[in-house]
């Protein structure tokens, strides 16, 4: 299952990013710091734990340490893994996700920050 998620992931990544490029402009807007696809990577290993229906009692400390590294680089990044977990492929059980920065001992914000677009 992780190689076609990987595949998948890596797939609708390039897809979003190509699917939202800068449109020309005379001054273009400053390039974000991060690329949020790239970053969600780093949650790799939390897709068993936070997979609906899955079995695992707690996160992997690979999953915790990804989890600490995605909130580190740009915590909107949680956001947006969560929000595009479907186009990977991963249905996400959204009581685990809102649990995660308690079960790994991260400091984060609530998933409720996390605005719609």
């Amino acid at each position: 299952m992780s190689m076609h998620f990987l595949l998948l992931w890596d797939k609708a990544s390039r897809n979003y990013s190509a699917g939202h490029g800068s449109s020309p402009r005379k001054s273009p807007a400053p390039s974000p710091s991060v690329d949020c696809a790239d970053v969600a990577f780093d949650m790799l290993d939390c897709i068993t734990y936070l997979s609906d229906g899955s079995e695992t009692a707690k996160p992997t400390d690979s999953c915790c340490a990804g989890f600490e590294a995605v909130i580190s680089l740009d915590a909107d990044c949680l956001c947006f893994a969560l929000k595009h977990s479907a186009d990977f492929g991963v249905d996400v059980n959204l009581t685990r996700a809102a649990a995660l920065s308690s079960d790994c001992g991260v400091s984060a914000p609530p998933l409720s920050k996390c605005g719609s677009e």
